[in-house]
């Protein structure tokens, strides 16, 4: 389940990067759209007016351009701000595993330690030796600790679980929805420019 967990995560998380990234690769664009305006504006003399109209269309096509894809940016933005709720939830999950690891290594800690206490006891034993009132509760206090590491391991085992098969359950479906978001977005985008 760890291992589906961790394949799922990072598929979302590339996603994620994929869309989180395409305004920037676009920005170039927009400046070459800011460019050709600035140039038009600067190269034809308004003064000429059989140019001016010439002008106005090249300028006003490329503003047109550029505000478009300012709203494909504002698109995009807002399915960024959803996918940063993948995050947290992927974080959420995460901390609930790194939770469970933490049980496991107590739980196995208290495992060893009773096994080495209980093996002293029963060389003890074995010599005739009395145990002493002390490692009797050494002893009872380990058994203690060991029975309570055990019951936070399992709380913290199905919780882990129950969170990464809720995770698992829904990957597709927020991939799906953010990538459908995404090629709307792009494809308003396309047509109307």
């Amino acid at each position: 389940k760890l291992q589906d967990y961790k394949e799922g995560k990072s598929r979302m998380v590339t996603i994620k990067k994929v869309i989180d990234s395409f305004p920037k690769k676009l920005e170039g664009y927009k400046q070459m759209l800011d460019t050709i305006v600035g140039t038009c504006d600067y190269v034809f003399d308004k003064n000429q007016k059989e140019y001016c109209q010439f002008m106005h269309n090249i300028t006003s096509a490329h503003r047109a351009l550029t505000n478009k894809l300012i709203s494909l940016f504002n698109q995009l933005g807002q399915l960024r701000n959803s996918t940063n709720n993948w995050i947290k939830e992927i974080n959420e999950v995460s901390a609930k595993c790194r939770q469970r690891e933490e049980c496991r290594k107590n739980y196995e800690h208290y495992e060893t330690k009773l096994y080495e206490l209980n093996t002293d006891r029963m060389k003890e034993i074995k010599k005739k030796n009395k145990i002493s009132e002390s490692d009797h509760e050494r002893f009872l206090r380990n058994i203690g600790k060991f029975q309570k590491a055990g019951k936070e391991y399992i709380f913290s085992s199905n919780s882990a679980i129950r969170a990464m098969e809720t995770f698992l359950n829904i990957r597709y479906d927020r991939i799906v929805q953010a990538m459908v978001c995404f090629i709307e977005a792009e494809r308003s985008f396309y047509n109307e420019a």
